[in-house]
């Protein structure tokens, strides 16, 4: 009988104490990766809802024929409005309301016309003349001058 030893022979490869080892570290980095607190995005409102908000208002001046908009709060929501019969009107937002996101400060408005106005609502404003910039999260929205057109 021949006795062997393991001593003289190699096996390669890994233990499986190893292998758990090494998923367990990928799952703690992937997790601190994904998860990062410091990004702070779900706060912000979804760029494309925002948008989604400003053509509803725009085509509902259109359609009203009465000046409507978008206004943020001083806490970073923001409400959809009706100027009627010279009365500014908050109006619901469609589907719901937007709670605990944020957007940029400011307040944005559609006339009879289509065209958009930046600012508090005046009856004697002006449509813009240049485009109007809004950086919501991370993605910008364009309303050009004078046609309104959101992208």
């Amino acid at each position: 009988m021949q006795s062997t030893t393991f001593s003289s022979r190699r096996i390669l490869g890994f233990t499986l104490i190893e292998v758990i080892a090494v998923l367990i570290l990928l799952g703690i980095i992937s997790v601190i990766a994904i998860a990062n607190p410091s990004l702070d995005t779900d706060r912000w409102v979804n760029p494309d809802v925002f948008a989604s908000h400003l053509r509803y208002a725009q085509s509902r001046a259109m359609a009203m024929e009465e000046p409507w908009g978008i206004e943020t709060k001083s806490d970073g929501t923001y409400t959809m409005f009706k100027i009627h019969n010279g009365t500014k009107q908050t109006v619901p937002l469609p589907g719901g309301s937007i709670s605990g996101k944020k957007v940029p400060r400011g307040t944005w408005w559609f006339n009879e016309m289509g065209e958009p106005h930046s600012g508090a609502y005046s009856n004697s404003a002006k449509p813009v003349t240049q485009d109007i910039v809004i950086n919501v999260s991370q993605k910008r929205l364009i309303i050009t001058a004078l046609t309104g057109y959101i992208h």
